[in-house]
């Protein structure tokens, strides 16, 4: 196979990332990749990089007996083929690279171990999306290297927005292009004393869309169930309806063709 279509067989890396826990993170990853794969007709990976506190497989309702941690005596000769026995299976059609069960297994978890895991998974799937921490690590800088689109993450509150303000200011100063941030609110809600339009002018960028509060969300989450699952009628499932839709189009992912 030549470089040129090395490159064009690599999956699609989006991000999900915020600088602030608690805005919906895991929630959001989970719901995208599940809605990628039930809708798409793709290959579809997610990848729980919140090594020490992920909640991937408690969003998803999955039990693993393979993670990333079982990874690492491999790390080195990980491909689009050997990845695929540390996956954990949705009923989605998802595979899934779950966190380490135990938080100390994080610290032996290195950025080019991540590198490997991300380039294998890029071999392995049409679309990779990522879980992050709410830190600037190496392992999310590292993700970043490799990332189409961040999905960065606020919440309307004035500490999300701060942080998220400063997020913003860090990506720019890492060259990573504006065009690749899509910027999404969650928990939206009329009466919190901030609007839409307060927060895009603080961060001087327009919001791709916005999730409403909604009761069916934290309901799916106790039951292990995405949203876009359980409730699809609810919505804050057509919202993230319609933001996987936003996703897929933005990066031309359903007229993407694989090379054998």
């Amino acid at each position: 196979m030549s470089s040129i279509d090395s490159e064009i067989d690599r999956g699609k890396v989006i991000t999900v990332f915020s600088t602030k826990g608690g805005v919906g993170k895991s929630m959001i990853s989970s719901n995208l990749a599940t809605q990628m794969a039930r809708t798409t007709g793709k290959r579809v990976a997610l990848v729980d990089l919140d090594l020490q506190f992920g909640d991937i497989g408690v969003m998803l309702g999955l039990r693993p007996e393979m993670t990333i941690y079982d990874s690492l005596p491999v790390s080195d000769e990980l491909t689009d083929t050997t990845i695929d026995q540390f996956l954990t299976p949705h009923r989605s059609g998802l595979k899934v690279m779950l966190a380490p069960l135990r938080p100390e297994l994080a610290d032996s978890i290195s950025a080019k171990h991540i590198r490997n895991v991300i380039d294998a998974m890029r071999g392995a799937a049409d679309i990779v999306v990522a879980d992050t921490p709410a830190s600037f690590n190496d392992h999310v800088l590292s993700l970043l290297d490799e990332t189409d689109l961040a999905v960065l993450v606020a919440t309307m509150d004035v500490p999300s927005v701060k942080n998220v303000k400063l997020c913003l200011e860090t990506l720019r100063s890492l060259q990573f292009s504006d065009d690749k941030i899509a910027l999404v609110i969650n928990k939206a809600d009329d009466e919190v004393g901030l609007n839409r339009q307060e927060i895009e002018d603080s961060l001087c960028k327009t919001a791709l869309l916005t999730i409403p509060s909604d009761r069916k969300v934290p309901l799916s989450i106790n039951q292990g169930s995405p949203v876009v699952m359980v409730g699809r009628r609810s919505p804050a499932a057509r919202s993230l309806i319609s933001l996987t839709e936003t996703i897929l189009a933005a990066l031309d992912i359903d007229k993407t063709i694989r090379v054998a």
